[in-house]
C-alpha cells in the first residue's frame, strides 16, 4: 500500500506548516493506519528544495507505505545512483 499525505498549506517543511496544520497532518497519519489496519507502516518525507533532497515536487508531502505482506519493506534515502527507491 502507498499514500500520499499532501497538505493544503503549500511550504517546504513539515517545520514550516502552522502549528494547527501540522498537528492535523499527524491525525491524519493516526486515521490512516487505523482505516487500513496498519501495524507495520513506514513514512518517509523530504524536507526542503527538491534539487537538494532528490525530491521531485516542491510541496512537503509524506509517503505512507505499508509491507505487501510477500517482502518487507524497504526506504532507502541517499545521496548514490539509485538511492532514493522506494519512494
Amino acid at each position: 500500500m502507498h499514500l500520499v499525505l499532501v497538505p493544503d498549506d503549500h511550504v517546504y517543511t513539515l517545520l514550516d506548516l502552522p502549528a494547527a496544520t501540522r498537528s492535523e497532518f499527524w491525525e491524519v497519519l493516526e486515521w490512516a493506519t487505523t482505516e487500513y489496519g496498519l501495524d507495520d507502516y513506514g513514512v518517509g518525507v523530504r524536507n526542503g528544495d527538491p534539487q537538494s533532497t532528490a525530491g521531485t515536487i516542491a510541496h512537503v508531502h509524506a509517503h505512507l507505505l505499508a509491507p505487501n505482506g510477500r517482502q518487507a519493506l524497504r526506504m532507502k534515502f541517499g545521496t548514490g545512483s539509485g538511492s532514493t527507491s522506494g519512494t
